[in-house]
Formats: structure tokens, sequence, C-alpha cells
């Protein structure tokens, strides 16, 4: 890839939106919102928020824990998205930042 593709590439992460979903059971899953219009960039972009997903099971468990009173799923809920919109925020400026190197 030449410096003007690596530049385009990394401004296309920029406009990636992506969704993750845990089913009960299976693996995750990353839905694209918004593309990159790059398949490639896509894909690299999903999987860098499934990492997220695979760092924070326990998050992500606590969070949908039907024993937990109301109050306290909540805010574990709340939690799990913090830690998770955190962690893909970050995931993907590294990914940014490796194609504007």
């Amino acid at each position: 890839m030449d410096v003007p593709a690596i530049t385009v590439a990394a401004e296309r992460l920029r406009d990636f939106r992506g969704r993750w979903h845990l089913p009960d059971t299976g693996s995750a899953l990353c839905e694209v919102r918004r593309s990159t219009g790059d398949d490639t960039l896509d894909t690299l972009a999903c999987e860098a928020i499934l990492q997220c997903v695979d760092e924070n099971l326990m998050t992500i468990a606590r969070g949908r824990d039907r024993s937990l009173a109301r109050a306290e799923r909540r805010a574990a809920v709340q939690q799990t998205r913090t830690v998770m919109r955190d962690c893909s925020t970050q995931r993907l400026r590294e990914l940014e930042r490796h194609f504007d190197d």
C-alpha cells in the first residue's frame, strides 16, 4: 500500500461505526453500522472491537446477571457500555495510527 492509500485508510477508519453483540451461546459478533467502504478495513475494525469483547467478558457477564438488584444491574450495564466504548475507541485509534505511520 502506498502512502496516499495508507492515509486514506486511516481517514476511512475514523468514520467507521460498528456494533458488537454477544449471544448467549456462540461467538461474539460485530455488525458494521457505517462502513469504511473497504471490506478489509471493516473486518480489521470489527476484529478490534471483538478483541474488546474478549477482554471484558467478566464485565459483560455482570451486566447480564439477572440475579442482581435492579439498580446494581443498571450500574453494571452502564459500566459495560463505558468499558466497551472506551476500549473500542482505543483499539480503533491504534488501528488508525498503524495506517497513519
